[in-house]
């Protein structure tokens, strides 16, 4: 198998209404999504239908996304956007008495949703979602790479050996060594842009 040397940006791939790169979109983020739902408080008999609106929404404005436009760091703090205001609509229908004296508990609850992701104020578990995020960018991405590439990354990136050793074992040197790594963080960055975190968590 030929390695793909170049890769549109998952971004640049939903724009163009790729139905393989809206696969890639829906393996990397849904689970995100749906952690972010049931920590805003909602049943999880009532997340499945919230997720798969927040996908379908996703789905008709990712085309004009911009980042410069939104004024948001990354993909991820806009879907956040979008879900925040699918919860206010949610919470809305579910109490039509917003202006009644004392005020809602749906508005309330709105209220306390942060203006950007949960994990946005929360080092730790910004690194765990990230890093949740590489690993399954690197689920999507593994098989487009020759055995020989994905060990040299693997062992130099994920388990953090030195180029110089695995090089040795592997029979190359180590430009070889450091060009596979290359390419593999290339495509990872091209998966998840900006989300794309500044340490590839080990494992």
């Amino acid at each position: 198998m030929n390695e793909i040397k170049t890769s549109l940006t998952l971004l640049d791939a939903l724009r163009q209404q790729d139905s393989l790169a809206w696969n890639r979109f829906v393996h990397l983020y849904s689970p995100l999504m749906r952690f972010w739902i049931r920590r805003s408080g909602i049943p999880a008999n009532e997340s499945d239908d919230l997720l798969q609106e927040l996908l379908m929404t996703v789905s008709g404005k990712i085309e004009a996304f911009d980042y410069v436009a939104e004024q948001r760091s990354s993909l991820r703090a806009w879907i956040w956007g979008i879900l925040r205001n699918k919860l206010h609509e949610h919470w809305r229908q579910q109490d039509r008495h917003v202006a009644s004296p004392g005020g809602s508990a749906a508005l309330a609850t709105l209220m306390q949703l942060p203006a950007v992701p949960f994990e946005d104020s929360d080092p730790a578990l910004k690194s765990q979602v990230q890093g949740d995020l590489v690993r399954r960018a690197i689920e999507i991405i593994r098989s487009d790479f020759q055995p020989q590439t994905w060990q040299a990354f693997e062992q130099t990136v994920m388990h953090g050996r030195p180029s110089i050793d695995v090089a040795a074992e592997m029979g190359l040197s180590t430009a070889a060594i450091r060009q596979g790594r290359f390419r593999v963080l290339r495509r990872l960055r091209d998966e998840l842009g900006d989300d794309f975190p500044e340490r590839v968590p080990q494992g």
